[in-house]
Formats: C-alpha cells, structure tokens, sequence
C-alpha cells in the first residue's frame, strides 16, 4: 500500500495554527513554529506570523507572541490588530494602548516597514 503525502505550506501551517490557538493546544503551536517556521521549511511572511502572534496570545503566552510581533519583517493592518487583540486577552490593556497609539501616529499601510 502506497501512502499519499502531504506537501506542508504556509496555508497548511496557517489551517494548523488557527486552530491550536483556539484549542489552547500552545505545545502543538510550538511544535508547528519551531519545527516549519523557524528553520525555513515554510516562508515567514506577514500571515504566518500574525497567526502565530494570535496563536501564542490565545494560550497565554503574551510574552511569546510579542517576540513574534517584533520579529515581523513587516507589519500590517492584519498584524497590528491581532497584536493589539491579543495584547487584551492577556489583559495587557496597557500595551495594547501602546500599541493603538503607535498605529495612530505612525499610520498604518497595508504593508509597511515599521
């Protein structure tokens, strides 16, 4: 019997993650980033990197998803709101005010350097 694989992407690295940080399941999250992403076997962009920051703040881990959010080669609308979410999940308000007023002053294009 032949056995079907599976190419892994970043779609199906983002599928995985949604989920894991809705679950709360932040070993699995941990398992997908530092076994697909860290090492470059899926491409680091904008998306796979606002799930993890949405993933590790759904499980708690606040200080995880800012190391994440900080490492971003770029940062979005998308991005910034799940940071600021997450910043209130974790009941961070403080940040996430901090991170509302960088947004406001700085501006925020769909893609941008910041």
């Amino acid at each position: 019997m032949r056995r079907a694989q599976v190419k892994v992407d970043e779609v199906v690295v983002v599928a995985a993650l949604s989920p894991a940080g809705t679950l709360r399941c932040v070993w699995f999250g941990k398992y997908l980033h530092g076994f697909y992403v860290e090492p470059g076997r899926v491409s680091r962009d904008v998306y796979i990197s606002s799930v993890l920051v949405d993933m590790y703040a759904k499980c708690g881990f606040s200080d995880d998803a800012l190391k994440v959010f900080k490492d971003m080669p770029y940062k979005n609308l998308i991005s910034w709101t799940v940071m600021i979410a997450g910043s209130i999940h974790c009941n961070r308000f403080r940040e996430a005010l901090c991170f509302l007023r960088d947004v406001v002053q700085k501006g925020c294009p769909q893609s941008s350097t910041y």
